[in-house]
């Protein structure tokens, strides 16, 4: 048999040695060239991807879900979108103005309220949305938006904002406990006439008769509601059942701000802390602390909206003024869903009665109107992507959504067709019909000196100083502290 030599045996082992090493080699070549590609690919697909910061200001639940519609449209789009609620509001105007000094470009949309939406166009902070989208197309766009919510996205002529939500103030109270003073206020008419005679040397107005419909009420309406509510035990408490916000924040100056448009006050006759509207608003105001018709937690724990809410769930507030956001989480509580109620505002009417036995000066029902604009920075990383991206978040679609998923007041014609021409009676439906009709009944933008800034921290500290300190109800009294308060400060009285 023949045997190989052992040298060409070895050669044999060395060949084969070879080729296997080959084989391993050309397989690590190619995991190399795998992994070098998905690298590549990985880094291409990350670097593809541009990044955005969005500034809202909404609750966190919210936030969460606008986020998460944020992020998928900004993926079908080729961006990482970031939703930012870190930074308080007041800081916004220098986080733009820093973008504007070093050449960043992150923000790519902001959520303002109106009160701010002015200063920050006047800064040049916010692009014009001529010069990201042809006009026949803004108009086209800007049609399926309400008209009153169109009006605070216009400035000197030309479109900044996208509107995003509206906010009203609508009367909340309780069913059965205003059908009980209804039938037996009459058993208090006398303690109240004496009362009221203090203030303006008559009484109630000439044939006065409380309303049974609080969509009727005028604010001696209110008088009548709180004498009886703060005069009659309540589950083994006697305490005052009327509110609204005490804290020291905007809030409050809303409330106060809406009192005033109901006492007639508008933009052409609020340049004056000293207009009757004013005075008329803190004469009731003291009036209310005074007779201890408001819960004096209002003031003393500084209640916003969500402390009204608690009291309402507690069965201690029985009227309030309150958003359609805030009436639309009382369904969250079932304790009440068949009793609560809701109303346009009072009409706001003087303390004072003139020589025919009504009121001097007749107000309205108007509600301050607040709204949340969306504007783009003129440092967005991309002026038409940012456009897009609000024109989604103001879409048919998300507008329904956020209606129903956290009371949001919807700004598109729509989506309030649609909630209007309903025949659902449920709760939710009730709240956007009310706040529907509020519109129709009356509505007054905030102007940007009462709102904002000083003026606006000026109105909470003599509401504070004559209503819930010095219970000043005299109306020289009044214009007397007014004009002390504006010497001293040395602010004008117009502006």
């Amino acid at each position: 048999m023949f045997k190989k030599p052992k040298k060409l045996e070895r050669n044999v082992k060395i060949v084969q040695r070879g080729k296997r090493n080959c084989v391993y080699g050309t397989k690590v070549v190619w995991a190399t060239i795998l992994i070098v590609c998905f690298s590549v690919a990985l880094s291409c697909r990350v670097e593809r991807f541009r990044k955005m910061t969005v500034f809202v200001y909404v609750p966190e639940a919210q936030q969460v879900w606008l986020n998460q519609h944020v992020k998928k449209f900004g993926l079908k789009h080729n961006w990482k979108i970031e939703i930012s609620t870190s930074n308080k509001l007041e800081n916004l105007p220098e986080i733009l103005r820093l973008e504007t000094r070093t050449g960043e470009k992150n923000v790519g949309l902001v959520c303002v309220p109106s009160e701010m939406a002015k200063s920050l166009v006047k800064s040049g902070l916010i692009k014009p949305l001529i010069e990201v989208c042809n006009p026949e197309k803004l108009e086209t766009d800007f049609s399926e938006y309400l008209s009153v919510a169109r009006a605070e996205c216009k400035i000197d002529g030309k479109y900044y904002y996208l509107p995003d939500r509206l906010e009203v103030f609508l009367l909340f109270y309780v069913k059965s406990k205003v059908r009980e003073v209804v039938q037996h206020w009459s058993i208090y008419r006398t303690q109240i006439n004496t009362l009221l005679r203090n203030y303006n040397r008559f009484g109630l107005p000439r044939g006065y008769q409380l309303e049974a419909d609080p969509n009727q009420w005028d604010f001696f309406d209110l008088v009548v509601v709180g004498y009886y509510f703060s005069h009659t035990p309540y589950d083994g408490l006697l305490i005052p059942r009327l509110a609204h916000r005490g804290r020291y924040y905007a809030g409050t100056v809303h409330e106060l701000v809406t009192r005033i448009f109901a006492m007639g006050g508008n933009k052409s006759n609020l340049s004056s802390l000293l207009a009757d509207p004013v005075v008329d608003m803190l004469q009731w105001e003291s009036l209310f602390v005074k007779e201890q018709f408001y819960h004096p937690e209002m003031w003393d724990s500084g209640w916003a909206g969500n402390e009204i809410l608690w009291q309402i769930i507690r069965k201690h507030v029985f009227v309030a003024y309150l958003q359609p956001n805030e009436l639309f989480r009382i369904n969250e509580s079932r304790q009440y869903f068949d009793s609560i109620g809701i109303a346009v505002l009072p009409k706001g009417v003087s303390l004072e009665i003139g020589a025919d036995g009504q009121p001097q000066r007749i107000g309205t029902r108007k509600s301050a109107l607040h709204g949340w604009y969306w504007g783009i920075p003129v440092t967005s990383p991309d002026p038409k992507f940012s456009y897009k991206l609000a024109r989604f978040i103001t879409s048919f679609n998300l507008q329904m959504e956020a209606a129903f998923s956290f009371g949001s007041m919807t700004v598109r014609q729509d989506v309030l067709d649609k909630i209007v021409k309903s025949s659902d009676t449920s709760w939710n439906y009730q709240v956007f019909r009310m706040g529907q009709k509020q519109l129709k009944t009356g509505v007054e933008i905030i102007p940007d000196y009462l709102a904002h800034g000083s003026v606006g921290v000026s109105l909470l500290n003599l509401w504070r100083d004559i209503c819930v300190q010095n219970h000043l109800v005299d109306r020289r009294r009044i214009k007397a502290v007014l004009k002390t308060y504006l010497e001293k400060t040395k602010q004008p009285s117009t502006y």
